[in-house]
């Protein structure tokens, strides 16, 4: 591959730990800091930003090119 760019766009990494969490509450039963970082909307908006911005998003999107010859 030519051409080739990874980022980590980190969109989706609070929303898919929100969802399992009211899909199964005691996924996070003894993680008390999470459920109250994820339980407000404001800061879990703002750790999305902050794993956005670190690069830590467990979320990647390649882009390549196969080589023309």
């Amino acid at each position: 591959m030519v051409n080739t760019t990874v980022t980590t766009p980190g969109q989706l990494d609070v929303d898919i730990v929100r969802n399992a969490n009211k899909r199964d509450p005691a996924l996070l039963r003894e993680q008390r800091f999470l459920r109250k970082l994820l339980a407000d909307d404001h800061n879990a908006a703002a750790f999305q930003r902050f794993l956005t911005e670190q690069r830590l998003s467990s979320h990647v999107l390649v882009i390549g090119q196969k080589p023309l010859d």
